[in-house]
């Protein structure tokens, strides 16, 4: 059985730098990790805020695993953790 989901981080425009790289290290309970790297358009809304839309899909054999946490990342060090929210 495959897994994926859909989903963005946003950012105040005052924290986000455009230059650093941005990661998010998707952690399943049997301890696999997985890193996606976030690209983010240069435009940001009127509001002040950077959206960053992803996809993660595992086509791999997940029999057994599933997310047991997210963290992202701003070069290399750890922002913070992120909830997963299940539907």
């Amino acid at each position: 059985m495959d897994y994926g989901f859909v989903g963005e981080i946003k950012f105040s425009s005052d924290n986000f730098n455009k230059e650093s790289n941005y990661c998010l290290n998707i952690i399943t309970k049997n301890g696999q990790s997985y890193n996606l790297v976030l690209l983010a358009i240069d435009k940001e809304s009127e509001n002040g805020i950077v959206t960053i839309p992803f996809i993660f899909y595992n086509f791999l054999d997940s029999n057994g695993k599933t997310i047991d946490k997210a963290v992202l990342t701003k070069d290399g060090d750890e922002i913070t953790s992120i909830d997963i929210i299940k539907n």
